[in-house]
């Protein structure tokens, strides 16, 4: 790291707003956090709710916020970076110092006996000491910010609304509101409208600052090195007086044994998710802290059994069809099915009489039909089967597949050429027309449908549906092939115009989920290239704006680009996509990026931040759901995956995971065709790789592939030696595999903290031959300076990637033009036209740069 942290020492302050770090040396001073401000839901696994936590020190519900103060002047208590419990888990905390007092946070959520209906109660615990060795006063308020009707765009206010039949159990809500005005202090407790608010016995005396009673301090007077510990409790829910949950709050709690009872109770939780270990402690907190995020993102129905999966408690607090067969894949991939069947469950509408009526259609907020959920409901529960075999639930869902072909039969007469039909711009890609990841989930659903009618055994249905799977493909690829010659092979979101749309699930080029297009197609490397060329910034996936055809176009052209805003999960449909080609290095890089942009509680977004700017999400609230289950899911990916009917390990390991001692496992591992064990040692010249699988590959083969970082010198399989090749192929009786190397090239510095110590320096220093589409050096266009003084051009390779060729004279170069040495003197107001390349090591061009020059 010693290269990385001389590059850090060069500080160029960088005008950004407050809550920011005001310089590269305050930034490092503490872990890293890519958040403007922190936002955090502590919640419980299936609790309907989750309280927010924003900068660290405002705690708000769908009803009200509890913002704390400390010190003298009672300055808000707020922190940027927040800190979970050993690492991953949802209790948080942070230290300030405050006119020579140490105040520490700590807060968790959890409801009475653990039970997810009940009312969730939020502990909040400060600490404050005087380390000193005088005698000093500290100050402890906070201020109470009621949520009036009027207030739902109040910034506090992350929560649009309480679910109802949860709400109803404890609160009044005609009371409340009619009484919103009303602040009582009685029993240690603030009540609003007749409703406990804020609990706060066993402290210090609070007293109301203000004549509204919505400001209440405490003084602590403390002895030279002495503390004192300081507990309210925050229903999420105002309590109605007289209701039973009162007595729980205004009971003593014992904050220590109960914050152990929740750490034991989540750490049970993760014992069930360690099928994959990997030596990087960043990897593995962010792994947990994922899957917590998903299961408190779930929540339990009125009868208090069934649950259904959200993407967060706030504002997408809602089921979407797309979320769930993504959230039910990842769970099957955990080897958690009944997680997996549980929340497939809410797919069926149901009759008067109770009996499965049809597949859920119409998602989200505003309950709007979002076409893809065509055949993201056919991949839900095909891919479910084939994982589980849960013939009950086949048979249920297959009950209503005909109908849902009918769909599609009546869906594709509508379109003269045989597509998914036109559709507004309602969601992602935004286009008035075809969309492109519309065709993608159609031919994902197709197969699926097959697959299970010939689970069935149902021969009329496979073979009809079997004729339109062909006549579908046929259509597509006919069509496919026609838009990628407008486009230099680049897959657009649409099949109209391929200037319209933003990049969605076409920048999956088909592969991941879709297996839609060959991955030979020359098609699928010219997309996952020019998305990652053009339209990654930050080294992160971009969204809005324009796709990244158009992006090209005008980065060739040497015109601006329309602004557009980061998106950080989008960026797993290029990284999966390049799992299957076999991009190893550009996986590593993505995944290292895509953590790079998440909070010191490893919580990621959607979208919105703008690039190399605020780092600010705005409404779009975090921990968002599809990040969390698309990094497990990529995880997982990296090292087992199904590709067809053949089953592919290490597509894609770090080689941060890879030195002398480390260790990967990955113990019972879910897979369509049984289970993986592997344990992967590195000792220095060689890796062992121990397998004692469970699997059925009758009709496949399994893969195993070489790490790119290393030049394989021998391997032995099962004690036989076979040809050096880049993918062996193994049988599912094999059972050790050692692979002797030579590793001397080896990216030394490619790992999450040196992704942090790229950004920074970028972020507060702006080299001027930086790459800022990337964040880890990669083959780009060459860029140039103009030097009119000089009378010079300048060209750089960004971030001095590759060596620069270019002429002069109009042609274009390639290794055998003018190899680019110093500045390229002009004569300005004479045309010459310069045309430069970047070449890599391996013989990889980059695009043409050309600058004209009159």
């Amino acid at each position: 790291m010693k290269i990385y942290i001389a590059m850090l020492c060069s500080i160029m302050s960088l005008s950004v707003v407050a809550q920011l770090p005001a310089t590269l040396e305050e930034e490092v001073s503490q872990p890293f956090s890519y958040f403007k401000t922190s936002i955090d839901q502590l919640g419980f696994k299936d609790c309907p709710e989750a309280m927010a936590v924003t900068d660290g020190g405002t705690f708000s519900n769908a009803h009200l916020a509890v913002k704390f103060l400390a010190g003298d002047s009672l300055k808000p208590a707020t922190s940027r970076v927040v800190l979970p419990e050993k690492g991953y888990l949802p209790i948080i905390g942070y230290k300030l110092q405050r006119n020579d007092c140490v105040y520490e946070l700590k807060a968790f959520s959890a409801p009475e006996d653990f039970k997810p209906y009940h009312n969730l109660i939020t502990y909040v615990q400060w600490t404050i000491s005087n380390p000193g060795r005088k005698a000093r006063r500290a100050q402890l308020g906070f201020d109470i910010i009621p949520f009036y009707p009027n207030a739902f765009k109040n910034y506090y206010r992350h929560n649009m609304y309480c679910t109802p039949w949860y709400l109803s159990q404890f609160m009044d809500e005609n009371i409340y509101r009619q009484n919103l005005s009303q602040i009582d202090y009685k029993n240690g407790g603030i009540y609003q409208g007749n409703h406990l608010i804020v609990q706060t016995a066993d402290m210090a005396d609070f007293k109301a600052m203000k004549a509204d009673s919505l400001r209440w301090k405490a003084v602590i007077d403390l002895a030279p090195g002495a503390s004192k510990t300081l507990l309210l409790k925050i229903p999420f829910v105002p309590v109605n007086d007289g209701h039973p949950t009162v007595k729980l709050l205004t009971s003593p709690s014992n904050f220590g044994a109960l914050k152990k009872s929740i750490a034991n109770y989540w750490d049970k939780e993760l014992n069930k998710i360690d099928a994959f270990s990997f030596p990087e402690k960043k990897i593995m907190d962010m792994y947990k802290s994922s899957f917590i995020n998903m299961l408190i993102a779930r929540d339990i129905m009125e009868d208090k059994k069934s649950v259904i999966q959200r993407c967060n408690e706030f504002q997408y607090d809602y089921f979407y069809v797309r979320d769930n067969a993504y959230f039910a894949r990842v769970y099957d991939m955990l080897g958690l099915h009944e997680d997996a069947r549980e929340i497939l469950l809410p797919y069926f509408i149901k009759d008067a009489e109770g009996n499965d009526l049809q597949f859920q259609q119409r998602t989200g907020i505003y309950k709007k039909l979002c076409f893809d959920y065509w055949g993201q409901v056919l991949w839900a529960f095909g891919s479910h089967y084939r994982q589980t075999k849960d013939r009950d639930l086949l048979e249920r869902a297959y009950k209503l597949i005909p109908n849902h072909m009918q769909d599609f039969e009546s869906m594709i007469a509508l379109d003269s050429r045989g597509l998914w039909p036109r559709t507004w711009p309602y969601d992602n890609e935004h286009i008035d027309g075809h969309y492109t990841g519309h065709n993608f989930w159609v031919i994902l659903g197709l197969r699926n449908a097959i697959y299970m009618a010939s689970e069935m055994k149902d021969q009329k249905n496979l073979k009809k549906w079997q004729g339109y799977y062909d006549q579908f493909k046929k259509n597509f690829e006919r069509e496919l092939e026609q838009i990628v010659t407008k486009t230099d092979g680049y897959i657009p979101p649409g099949m109209d115009d391929p200037e319209l749309g933003f990049d969605w699930a076409n920048a999956s080029a088909g592969l991941y989920p879709f297996e839609a297009i060959d991955k030979n197609n020359p098609a699928v490397k010219k997309t996952l290239d020019m998305v990652r060329n053009y339209n990654y910034q930050e080294g992160i996936s971009t969204y809005s704006g324009c796709n990244a055809y158009v992006a090209r176009k005008k980065a060739l052209n040497n015109e601006t680009l329309p602004e557009r805003g980061l998106h950080h999960y989008e960026t797993f449909y290029v990284a999966n996509g390049n799992l299957v080609v076999g991009a190893q290095q550009k996986c590593i890089e993505d995944l290292y990026s895509v953590m790079v942009h998440t909070s010191s509680t490893h919580a990621g977004f959607e979208w919105r931040p703008t690039p190399w700017g605020n780092r600010d999400f705005g409404i779009n609230r975090a921990p968002h759901g599809w990040l969390a289950a698309r990094y497990i899911e990529f995880l997982r990916n990296m090292v087992v995956r199904e590709e067809g009917n053949d089953l592919h390990l290490l597509s894609a390991i770090s080689p941060e995971w890879a030195k002398r001692g480390d260790n990967i496992s990955i113990k019972s591992a879910a897979t369509y065709f049984g289970t993986v064990n592997m344990d992967i040692h590195f000792v220095k010249d060689r890796m062992f790789i121990k397998l004692n699988n469970d699997l059925n590959m009758d009709e496949g083969k399994i893969w195993l592939h070489i790490p790119w970082f290393i030049t394989a010198k021998k391997i032995v399989i099962d004690g036989a030696d076979v040809p050096v090749t880049k993918t062996l192929a193994l049988s599912s009786t094999t059972k050790e595999v050692v692979i002797y190397w030579d590793d001397s090239k080896r990216p030394a510095h490619l790992n999450f903290q040196t992704g942090v110590a790229l950004y920074l320096n970028k972020y507060y220093n702006r080299p001027a031959t930086a790459n800022y589409n990337s964040l880890f050096p990669t083959l780009a266009m060459p860029g140039y300076i103009k030097n009119e003084d000089k009378k010079t051009i300048s060209l750089f390779s960004p971030d001095n990637y590759a060596d620069i060729y270019y002429t002069v004279d109009g042609t274009n170069p390639d290794k055998n033009a003018q190899r680019y040495k110093r500045p390229i003197p002009i004569t300005f107001h004479k045309k010459t036209i310069i045309k430069a390349v970047c070449i890599d090591q391996s013989g990889e061009v980059s695009d043409c740069r050309t600058i004209v020059t009159d």
